[in-house]
């Protein structure tokens, strides 16, 4: 007899399994491949924000393409350096279409859609108040190990 956890790891297992069934069939159907024809297109959007240090495609637009390792090939191009955190800079299509011919995909330059330039803006960066106590932490005890400082003296 099946435990609980047994049970309900093949329910999760076979629910997954009937959703992957689902968007498989209605990506097949999008993309057109019903009548052996694939639709491509790569919208861009006109505002973008970005975490990391460098700007790519699946970050200022989305890749619409049938095959799902061309897809994450097609979004992982780097189209520029991400500004500083909480600022703002520009790229336009142009250099865009440069970087895809640049990265081996040039073919996808005609299907480029979106606004002639993109406004990316880097995520502020949020340092938490446990982490800042943490790091005054590490260094008082490197002052303390090293002999800087004998005593503490508190005026309230």
């Amino acid at each position: 007899m099946l435990k609980f956890k047994e049970k309900f790891a093949l329910f999760s297992l076979s629910v997954f399994v009937i959703i992957f069934s689902y968007v498989e069939f209605e990506d097949s159907k999008a993309w057109g491949t019903n009548h052996g024809e694939a639709r491509l297109s790569i919208n861009l959007k006109a505002k973008a924000v970005v975490i990391g240090p460098a700007i790519t495609l699946g970050d200022i637009g989305q890749v619409i393409v049938s095959d799902s390792i061309k897809r994450l090939r097609l979004a992982a191009v780097k189209v520029g350096k991400a500004p500083p955190p909480g600022e703002s800079s520009e790229i336009s299509r142009n250099h865009i279409k440069r970087c895809l011919k640049k990265s081996g995909f040039g073919e996808f330059i005609d299907v480029l859609e979106g606004p002639r330039i993109i406004r990316v803006t880097t995520a502020q960066v949020e340092i938490d108040k446990a982490f800042i106590k943490e790091q005054y932490a590490k260094i008082f005890r490197v002052i303390v190990r090293q002999g800087c400082l004998t005593k503490i003296h508190i005026n309230s």
